[in-house]
């Protein structure tokens, strides 16, 4: 009689052990998922951010070069006011994006590169307005020079990007053991007795 008892303990407790290692490892599957999800799912929110950043510095740059050329099919002053709201719609471009950023607490320095942009653009227009006030070409040699400041900005931009982008696509480093039994100690560590005050000799 006790020894059938004891058999059906035994099964129990086995039954048991396999269903807690079942519901462990399941649970760690869905968490990882859960987890592999919520960072694809960050990464392709601030992916979309930096693809805003960069469409509106691309509008900036655009602006920015047309101010410098020939007049076509409209005065100086139907052009003064159409780039600047392109760049105005770039500049918000921009602005949206360094707030989804924020949001997604990304640290970095593009809110920063962001603002270098807006700046640069702002002097750029004022040395081909004071060069040149009656909106001539600006020759493209001068152009470039007044241009530096700002495409040094966007270049920077988009180096920032395209590292933390990287960042974002690498896979996540494995979580290690962290039991101290698996912790080989260091070469150089000097030896401690297993019981403090014990092995005396």
């Amino acid at each position: 009689m006790w020894a059938t008892v004891l058999v059906g303990i035994v099964v129990a407790l086995s039954t048991l052990a396999a269903t807690s290692i079942t519901l462990y490892a399941q649970a760690r599957r869905e968490n990882t998922a859960y987890e592999r999800s919520q960072r694809d799912a960050k990464s392709e929110r601030v992916r979309s951010a930096y693809r805003l950043a960069l469409k509106g510095a691309d509008i900036i740059a655009g602006a920015a070069w047309e101010d410098g050329g020939p007049l076509l099919e409209e005065t100086l002053d139907e052009r003064v006011g159409r780039l600047h709201r392109d760049f105005l719609a770039g500049a918000g471009m921009l602005s949206q994006a360094m707030i989804d950023l924020i949001l997604e607490n990304v640290s970095n320095n593009v809110p920063a590169l962001a603002a270098d942009i807006a700046r640069g653009y702002s002097i750029l227009r004022s040395k081909i307005h004071a060069a040149h006030p009656a909106g001539s070409p600006v020759p493209s040699e001068e152009l470039h020079q007044f241009a530096a400041p700002l495409e040094q900005s966007i270049h920077r931009l988009q180096e920032a990007i395209r590292a933390h982008m990287a960042e974002l696509e690498s896979p996540p480093k494995p979580r290690g053991p962290s039991w101290p039994s698996l912790r080989r100690p260091r070469a150089d560590a000097p030896h401690q007795d297993p019981v403090p005050g014990g092995g005396g000799g």
